[in-house]
């Protein structure tokens, strides 16, 4: 066996590992922790809160990012000869395809959408009851979805399930019928993708150097808020970034002709794709734990959703404790009247 022969099976075998492993993985975790966050927000210290909606929603979308796009990427790298008899059926595409662009670029939209809400919550303290409401936060959510339904809406036209053979992915946009779409799509749709995770960093530093304009209280709020924007935004730019420069380097060396479709080019290029593809997916599951890394208020009311009863214990020991204490003091006041 050639050296060559021993990488292109070295390769495909830690892409196949990465396939049968990693969804399942991110699929039960993400879903689950995406739904704490759902909980937390939706409770009584966050519900009326602008910036919890928004996070509220973001994990929603996480999940149907996960719960729609995921399944039958997995089914198809692991099992692809079920698809062979429905390689026709190219709705099954112009669901799954478009979705995992759209909940990946609405969740970044959605993280500049906070980062903007809770600035100007810092910078007009004031005015932040009426400029932050959980009524205007609905409206610009209704607003960023029809935005990424315009933008992205061609995928579930141009996309279709791919031939026999390969096998790195399940869908992929036909650009044969047009060369005027060839050109945008190849060219400059990699670009478009790339808009959002910068313009979130950006606003995130933003958000970061607005905090330190204030004192005491509302100083430690923001650099609390600023963090964990920070990091929402770095992880954002480290999960999406990778698949978005494959995307870009992969048209531009197809176009140059660097890639022969050797078994060995075939081979990097199927693990390239898987890693860039599950941290996409990873950064879907991600939130739950930079809120918790991050937001001390988000730990006491995931504590009081996931161990209510807990709490209900405690409270009632203390409830029990304190009536002893007046019981005892009620008493004392009575027998000192009594001999008095």
């Amino acid at each position: 066996m050639s050296a060559r022969s021993e990488d292109v099976m070295l390769l495909r075998r830690i892409t196949s590992a990465i396939d049968f492993w990693v969804p399942p993985f991110l699929f039960f975790v993400g879903t689950f922790t995406n739904t704490l966050v759902v909980m937390v927000m939706r409770s009584k210290h966050f519900r009326h809160m602008s910036t919890s909606f928004y996070m509220a929603v973001s994990a929603v979308v996480d999940t149907v990012s996960l719960l729609v796009p995921l399944p039958p990427h997995y089914l198809y790298v692991n099992f692809p000869h079920i698809f062979d008899s429905v390689r026709h059926v190219h709705v099954i595409c112009a669901i799954c395809h478009p979705s995992g662009w759209i909940t990946s670029n609405l969740g970044v939209f959605l993280t500049v959408a906070m980062t903007i809400d809770r600035s100007l919550a810092i910078q007009f303290p004031l005015k932040a009851p009426t400029l932050c409401t959980v009524r205007k936060a609905k409206i610009v959510t209704v607003c960023l979805l029809l935005l990424e339904l315009l933008v992205e809406g061609h995928v579930a036209f141009t996309t279709r399930v791919v031939p026999k053979g390969v096998l790195a992915y399940l869908c992929a946009v036909d650009t044969s019928f047009s060369d005027t779409y060839r050109i945008f799509h190849d060219i400059y749709w990699p670009y478009i993708h790339n808009v959002g995770p910068r313009t979130a960093k950006d606003l995130g530093e933003g958000a970061k150097s607005s905090g330190g304009t204030q004192s005491g209280k509302t100083s430690s709020k923001s650099r609390q808020l600023s963090l964990m924007l920070v990091i929402d935004s770095v992880s954002i730019i480290t999960c999406t970034m990778p698949l978005t420069l494959y995307m870009m380097l992969f048209q531009s060396f197809q176009s140059i002709n660097i890639f022969d479709n050797s078994p060995v080019d075939q081979a990097t290029q199927g693990l390239l794709f898987a890693i860039g593809f599950y941290l996409i997916q990873v950064n879907h599951c991600a939130n739950f734990f930079l809120y918790c890394l991050s937001g001390a208020r988000f730990r006491e009311a995931l504590k009081e959703v996931v161990l209510p009863w807990k709490l209900k214990h405690q409270d009632n020991r203390f409830t029990r404790f304190f009536n002893k204490i007046a019981t005892v003091s009620s008493i004392s006041v009575n027998t000192q009247g009594d001999l008095d």
